[in-house]
């Protein structure tokens, strides 16, 4: 049986004729591999659960087309945006218990307490990177899908909605992202959260345990093995930013760049980041609404601001003067990129690039008007 024979006979997979997946396994002579994958030596003894994991693995490694996309491919992007969300990529990891004060605004301060523990290398950092990795295998949970590959992460990613192809290395530092999130153990103390705003709710004062709790499987085809991780429960993150309802829901389709400009980890960085700064602006109180995104930080009395710049790591202490200014240049070019598009798509009214000086140091976006974007507060805790 040949590729296409094999994505050919795909669309029959949820039919649930075992017979299918039999000789699929046999033609890819993987039938010795079968007690691997399902611990039952012959696919008769499977049970309908088992069954239907097997054929989400056998999608997922070799990328099958099926009948029920909805399942496979999400409508909405979500990222967890409370407190700890936007905290942890600060220099979190192996640094004990921290204190987050998760609501300023009320007296006496409500605080929880956080901890992430990596094991494997104490010098390491949850990068913005890895954040919107993480952001887009709960996007893909959300959907219903419980195996998921680095392939199918990095889709997710950048919005892509079709089998496109990933590189070799966009795998590889996605890959060694999910890595690091299934041995990082997130410990959550927020029993006065509970207690005070959310007692008569259904929800954990406490949250431990890996930041994926997942299994990795390897799964043997006719070339090479395939790696691909089963989902055993929600992300322990995005279940704890479900107490709050601080969950960013926006169509996926914010994230596909159509001015062809490569997926660099830059890019989908500055893309999660403008999608953070905006969607703070729609829940902001009107008194309290600040339209403006820094791209160069500032200092002000509660310390240093990191603006984009800064959080790509774009500073005077790793670049000349005029590498820093070619530098800062692209990236305002591909952030009015992104700005266009997204103004393309209603999901911005307008933007402005604004200066202090002369130097150009943020950009002032403007939102649709209450009444276009009404139905867009639902999507907080909208499901997909």
């Amino acid at each position: 049986m040949t590729e296409e024979e094999i994505n050919s006979s795909a669309n029959n997979l949820k039919s649930e004729n075992k017979s299918i997946i039999n000789d699929l396994l046999k033609e890819l002579e993987l039938e010795n591999e079968l007690e691997k994958l399902t611990n039952k030596r012959k696919i008769q003894e499977l049970d309908p659960n088992e069954y239907d994991r097997l054929i989400d693995i056998m999608i997922e490694v070799y990328e099958l087309p099926v009948q029920d996309q909805e399942r496979i491919k999400p409508k909405r992007h979500i990222k967890p945006n409370n407190k700890l969300a936007k905290e942890i990529t600060h220099n979190f990891i192996n640094k004990g218990t921290q204190s987050l004060i998760v609501r300023n605004r009320i007296k006496p301060e409500i605080i929880t307490n956080v901890a992430l523990t990596y094991e494997a290398n104490e010098h390491e950092k949850f990068t913005l990177y890895d954040r919107e990795v993480h952001d887009s295998v709960i996007t893909l949970y959300e959907a219903g899908n419980k195996i998921i590959s680095a392939g199918t992460v990095y889709r997710a990613m950048n919005g892509l909605v079709k089998s496109e192809k990933a590189s070799p290395q966009a795998i590889e530092t996605v890959t060694r992202s999910l890595e690091k999130s299934r041995l990082i153990m997130l410990d959550i103390d927020c029993k006065r959260e509970k207690e005070k705003h959310y007692k008569d709710k259904d929800f954990k004062s406490e949250y431990k345990g890996f930041l994926f709790d997942c299994n990795k499987l390897t799964v043997p085809t006719k070339n090479q093995s395939k790696i691909v991780y089963e989902f055993l429960d929600k992300p322990i993150l995005y279940e704890y930013a479900q107490m709050s309802k601080q969950i960013i829901n926006v169509p996926i389709e914010l994230l596909h760049t159509e001015w062809g400009k490569r997926n660099s980890e830059e890019l989908i960085i500055m893309r999660g980041c403008l999608l953070r700064h905006i969607e703070d602006m729609k829940w902001a109180s009107f008194q309290r609404r600040n339209n403006k995104i820094r791209l160069k930080g500032y200092k002000d009395h509660k310390g240093f601001h990191n603006g984009i710049y800064e959080e790509l790591d774009v500073t005077f202490d790793n670049y000349s003067d005029s590498a820093y200014k070619k530098k800062t240049y692209d990236i305002r070019k591909n952030i009015e990129e992104i700005l266009t598009e997204w103004k393309n798509q209603k999901y911005v009214d307008n933007y402005e690039f604004y200066k202090q000086g002369k130097t150009i140091i943020g950009v002032a976006v403007s939102l649709p008007d209450k009444k276009e974007n009404s139905s867009s507060k639902n999507n907080r805790t909208k499901k997909q």
